[in-house]
């Protein structure tokens, strides 16, 4: 029969060892670590930077993404690229073939992912990380007759992109 005391000792050494098995695949794998989000990092903040020095003097703060569904065309060039007022970059998902690799498209493929990248907006502000706003998952609710979702994320996108004012005026429109 064993007694707690020998009970508690064992469960303790096998407790310990996958915490050295841990620690010690921490201290082997890290510099794999480091180096991988350095290559993911550096890239992305050259290019925000990039952002910063040439968009951003020009007026240009917003670069949205969009295509030619008939979900969302309509509603987005009505309530969105109406009131963005030249501060959006606009890529049309739909025409991505003619596309060239220019400071826009290095952006949407950076900051706008693999998932829900279509439609997309994002804000870029100085000195800040850009605020992305994915508008696939209210449009799927908008499809179906919910509109709470898409006219929430336009007021919030508007309200970040413009100022409060598109905000209001997009939220009174019916």
């Amino acid at each position: 029969m064993v007694s707690a005391g020998e009970n508690s000792t064992v469960r303790q050494k096998a407790d310990r060892w996958p915490g050295w098995l841990g620690v010690t695949l921490l201290v082997l794998l890290s510099p794999l670590i480091l180096v991988g989000l350095l290559c993911v990092l550096v890239p992305g903040l050259l290019l925000l930077i990039w952002i910063w020095c040439w968009w951003l003097p020009r007026g240009k703060s917003v670069l949205f993404v969009y295509s030619d569904s008939p979900v969302w065309q309509d509603y987005l060039a009505a309530n969105v690229l109406s009131r963005l007022d030249g501060r959006a970059t606009v890529l049309n998902w739909s025409e991505r073939s003619r596309w060239r690799v220019n400071l826009s498209v290095l952006a949407f493929w950076y900051f706008g992912g693999r998932r829900a990248f279509n439609p997309l907006g994002v804000v870029f502000r100085l000195f800040r990380l850009p605020r992305v706003f994915r508008f696939y998952e209210p449009f799927r609710n908008f499809k179906h007759g919910k509109t709470d979702a898409v006219e929430k994320m336009t007021r919030d996108f508007l309200e970040c992109a413009v100022g409060r004012g598109a905000a209001a005026v997009a939220s009174e429109k019916p």
